[in-house]
């Protein structure tokens, strides 16, 4: 992306900034695949905010940009071919699992279970955890990050390694789980996905710095830089709209 004159002071910002914004430059830099009107639009509404107080702000600035409208901001990459990333699974730390199942039911479950309400996911009996991931499989569920939209890695491709919860997180670059005791692994089918997959570009990560997107338009997927090995490690990655899923599977996996 070609950052123009007028957004000289957000590139000032960033290039003031720790490593990891000083990476996040050069990702934006590096693009050379976003649309031409989607690349025009960004700069020219993240010109009209005030870019100087901090690289963070900066960074957030560009955030709330893509917010304000990420249906035209991101999934902008090439389409996945429909041959590709046929069998789908995402990692996301356990304690997030309450966040699929509703206030209301939560609160029946903990009654039955004579459970305070704010009890921790992690402290929960197995018996509960179990049913508690029985209920939300039941419902197609809707994923979605603050953009709306899902990364994704084919199960085929990580099931040598899915057996170490803890290498598949590395080799996906997944932050968010240094405090967590348990990771949750939504498997889920290509055909239950209504929404096409996009090669990601770097708005869809623009405040990922480990993200790494690729210098081919025509690339088949995307990758993101593991957490401790080098970068050809990582697996392929795709993006799709949040969308409303059927879940084949969900399983807890153990970190510590």
């Amino acid at each position: 992306m070609h950052i123009p004159k007028n957004c000289s002071a957000w590139k000032a910002c960033l290039k003031k900034g720790d490593s990891e914004d000083k990476q996040i430059l050069h990702n934006i830099i590096s693009d050379m695949c976003v649309p031409l009107d989607v690349e025009q639009r960004f700069f020219s509404e993240l010109s009209a905010y005030d870019n100087q107080a901090s690289s963070k702000t900066a960074i957030n600035n560009a955030v709330s940009v893509i917010r304000s409208d990420p249906k035209f901001f991101t999934c902008s990459g090439n389409t996945v071919a429909l041959r590709s990333f046929q069998r789908i699974l995402r990692i996301e730390p356990g304690s997030r699992v309450f966040g699929h199942i509703s206030e209301a039911k939560k609160k029946i479950l903990f009654v039955r279970f004579g459970l305070p309400i704010d009890t921790a996911f992690d402290d929960l009996p197995s018996e509960l955890t179990d049913f508690i991931i029985q209920e939300i499989s039941k419902d197609p569920l809707t994923f979605g990050n603050s953009f709306r939209i899902v990364w994704v890695t084919d199960l085929e491709e990580a099931q040598p390694i899915l057996n170490s919860i803890l290498e598949v997180i590395d080799r996906l670059g997944l932050l968010g789980f240094a405090d967590e005791q348990r990771a949750a692994i939504f498997f889920y089918e290509r055909s239950e996905l209504v929404a096409s997959f996009h090669v990601p570009r770097v708005l869809d990560g623009i405040n990922w710095s480990r993200f790494r997107p690729v210098s081919d338009c025509s690339a088949a997927s995307g990758k993101t830089l593991p957490l401790t090995k080098p970068e050809e490690f990582g697996l392929p990655e795709a993006v799709h709209r949040a969308c409303e899923v059927k879940v084949s599977r969900i399983e807890m996996r153990t970190l510590i």
